[in-house]
């Protein structure tokens, strides 16, 4: 049998199992709305976060849709997360120092923790109680959702294998001239799985994506790895070189094969969207920002038509402003991708919301 045949049997079969497992993916996720549709709380709950910890570091609040007001009392922006394990279940990024957010999520009944400022931060406790079962949010057809998780399952094992490979690439660079370039190709792999890393697996996701703000000791941290750190490592011809390059292949196999197994359901698929391209709004690096839209670019592309039918307007919206930001990136008009990429988070948001996620 040819490689060829073999590489595509290959791919069939993921693609069969990767159907399989968004089923239940879905029903699981369906299950959750279920259990977690309440209205929201007339008055939010305050987090102060400070520059060493979160006050109050213990909370209390019933499931279902619970309201969050963060009040930045450090002298830094701060990203604030609620966690499940690796897993983002929801976040605000870029909270001025002074000025608070307010931040929405649903929430099932467990023990959940909460991040309080700086990665070197303790975490703090949030547990959520049993509450009484309300009203589900009405949502797609369970049957038009299926095939979008399916078909991202089978993208996030291809493109982790791609990333996995450009690591290995780097690793074998070491100090030498092709480093740069691997480590460009290497980042740029990356950002097209930010959607589902970022929320899905924190812990790789600051380790292989984390900037030097958020640790304590800035640069010089020794918890501070990842593309970034290699960058500085290389402009400085530091001889860690080496040993950081070693560190992303091996948080970027971690990465693929983690990602291989996930089932991500769709309102992650959208929260993690409309992150990532709040972000390359933001980008300094044009390419890596053309990389992050390719990966935001995935789950426009597959669930855009499926809720369009119950949400035309904004998926019409994340459509437009996605072809809008690309174009402005290929025109070199940094102003026009910016603004459309950020109207894109926001379309992004507006189409999770409609699905009864946010």
């Amino acid at each position: 049998m040819s490689l060829k045949r073999t590489i595509r049997i290959g791919y069939g079969l993921v693609g069969v199992l990767a159907l399989g497992v968004a089923a239940l993916g879905v029903l699981d996720w369906r299950q959750h709305q279920r259990r977690a549709a309440q209205p929201e709380a007339d008055d939010a709950v305050v987090v102060t976060v400070t520059a060493g910890a979160c006050e109050p570091d213990h909370l209390e609040v019933p499931a279902g849709r619970v309201a969050f007001r963060v009040v930045n009392r450090s002298d830094r922006a701060l990203e604030w997360e609620i966690l499940d394990g690796v897993m983002v279940i929801e976040e605000r990024e870029n909270i001025a120092p002074g000025l608070s957010q307010r931040v929405t999520a649903r929430l099932a009944p467990g023990e959940y923790a909460i991040t309080c400022g700086l990665l070197s931060n303790p975490r703090g406790r949030l547990v959520v109680r049993p509450a009484a079962e309300g009203t589900a949010p009405a949502a797609p057809d369970l049957r038009e959702l299926i095939g979008p998780m399916a078909e991202y399952q089978v993208y996030l094992t291809l493109e982790g294998a791609a990333l996995a490979e450009a690591a290995a690439r780097l690793a074998e660079a070491g100090r030498g001239p092709a480093a740069p370039a691997a480590l460009a190709e290497a980042q740029a792999a990356y950002q097209r799985l930010r959607p589902a890393a970022k929320l899905l697996q924190a812990d790789l996701d600051a380790a292989l994506d984390a900037r030097a703000a958020d640790f304590a000791g800035g640069a010089d941290d020794p918890a501070f790895t990842g593309f970034r750190r290699l960058a500085l490592a290389l402009r400085d011809a530091d001889p860690t070189v080496p040993a950081l390059e070693r560190g992303i292949q091996a948080d970027a196999t971690a990465l693929a094969q983690r990602l291989g197994a996930a089932s991500v359901p769709p309102d992650r698929m959208l929260a993690g969207a409309a992150l990532v391209a709040g972000e390359a709004a933001a980008a300094q690096d044009p390419a890596l920002a053309g990389a992050m839209l390719d990966g935001v670019g995935k789950v426009v592309a597959l669930l855009a038509p499926p809720l369009g039918r119950t949400a035309p307007e904004p998926a019409q919206q994340a459509t437009a402003q996605l072809a809008a930001a690309r174009a402005a990136l290929a025109a070199g008009d940094e102003a026009g991708w910016r603004e459309a990429a950020r109207a894109l988070a926001e379309s992004l948001t507006s189409l999770r919301e409609r699905l009864g996620a946010a």
